[in-house]
């Protein structure tokens, strides 16, 4: 099979596997390590305003599948009610997990990413839309400016923190990984990047990982990837894990599983 003996080093938790399969049905050995974890993180007094406020929005955006998952949380635990509320997602992943939620979307990019939706509100029209970004401690203000910028009222509300996960949980992965190096490490996020690299306590990344092969979901991982000085070789032409997949089995396809 075309990844027989590949070891493929994947920063996510073993969930997203079926996303993942074809990989594993080529015959890859997949390695899941969740470099970094989520903690719900809100100001309870905001949410408390935002559920007699929340009816005023037009639109809310979720820009990740974690931002989903608190946010639904959030909306039982404070009756927060969405029913004049359209929601935005930038990405196959986060629709998935919206749809597992009920949480009915009216817009999905076709270019899964912040600057697709971008596109999107563009065709659509923002100006004077009241647009609410549930969003982590960490997120960037891209869709916040971009929006801005097109003439939206737009609130990011910090919703949760993504922190660096416990290297005791991780003790049996970080060992196999220090016994045998992957051949593979798919990046899924900047600081899953980052995170791997403390957990792993590298020093020198570019020599960690100079023999094998990187890939990074989209072009803000790849970003992150590269101010360190390492090479990517992988970036999907769709940002996602399906994605993932599809570019992984091309790339190995056109080595000769040689890589």
């Amino acid at each position: 099979m075309l990844l027989d003996n590949k070891k493929i080093l994947i920063t996510k938790e073993e969930g997203i596997y079926r996303s993942l399969q074809p990989l594993a049905e080529e015959g890859a050995d997949l390695i899941f390590f969740p470099a970094i974890k989520i903690v719900p993180a809100y100001n309870e007094k905001e949410i408390a305003d935002l559920s007699t406020e929340i009816r005023n929005y037009d639109y809310l955006i979720f820009t990740s599948q974690n931002a989903v998952s608190v946010f639904h949380d959030i909306a039982e635990k404070f009756g927060l009610d969405l029913s004049k509320t359209k929601i935005a997602v930038t990405g196959k992943a986060t629709a998935e997990i919206c749809g597992e939620k009920g949480f009915y979307i009216h817009i999905i990019p076709e270019r899964f990413s912040a600057a697709g939706l971008l596109e999107r509100f563009k065709n659509i029209g923002a100006e004077y839309k009241k647009i609410l970004i549930p969003c982590s401690s960490i997120a960037r203000d891209e869709l916040h400016k971009g929006l801005a910028e097109l003439g939206a009222r737009v609130t990011m509300i910090k919703i949760y923190d993504t922190v660096q996960n416990d290297p005791a949980a991780l003790a049996d992965k970080i060992d196999l990984i220090n016994e045998v190096k992957p051949d593979l490490f798919v990046f899924t996020s900047p600081s899953n990047y980052r995170n791997f690299i403390a957990i792993m306590k590298i020093d020198n990344p570019v020599e960690y990982f100079g023999e094998s092969n990187i890939c990074a979901i989209g072009t803000t991982t790849e970003k992150e990837i590269r101010k360190s000085g390492v090479s990517v070789n992988i970036v999907p032409a769709e940002f996602s894990l399906d994605g993932i997949s599809d570019a992984i089995i091309t790339f190995y396809k056109s080595t000769g599983n040689m890589a």
